[in-house]
C-alpha cells in the first residue's frame, strides 16, 4: 500500500517528506486518505506503519496547517489503530493455540 510507504518515509524523514508533500499540493489528500484507510487495515505490520507515521506527525517541529488542524483526527486514528494491533494479534494467537491442540490430539 502506497500510504505506508509515506507514512514510513514520514517516520524515517518527516521533515522531506512532508516538505515534498506541500510542494506538490497534496498533504491535505495524504491526511484526508490516512484517516480513512485506518478502518481498513487488515494485518498487524499495517497497522504498526500506520502508528509510526501517524505518531511522529505529533512531534513538534514546523508543521504544514493541515497536518496541526487534524492533530484530534490523528489522535483518534492513532487510539483506532492501537486497538486494532490488539484485536489481530489476539485473533492470530487464538488461531496459533488451535492449531497447537490440534497436533496435540
Amino acid at each position: 500500500m502506497l500510504l505506508q510507504g509515506l507514512l514510513t518515509c514520514v517516520w524515517y524523514d518527516q521533515s522531506a517528506t512532508l516538505q515534498r508533500l506541500e510542494q506538490r499540493q497534496a498533504t491535505q489528500h495524504f491526511v484526508a486518505e490516512i484517516l480513512s484507510k485506518t478502518s481498513c487495515l487488515k494485518q498487524d505490520f499495517e497497522v504498526k506503519r500506520f502508528m509510526l507515521g501517524l505518531s511522529s506527525l505529533l512531534i513538534p517541529v514546523a508543521m504544514p496547517e493541515v497536518i496541526t488542524k487534524n492533530y484530534s483526527s490523528i489522535m483518534k486514528a492513532l487510539t483506532y489503530l492501537s486497538s486494532k494491533s490488539v484485536e489481530i494479534r489476539t485473533k492470530e494467537d487464538t488461531k496459533e493455540e488451535m492449531a497447537e491442540e490440534d497436533n496435540d490430539n
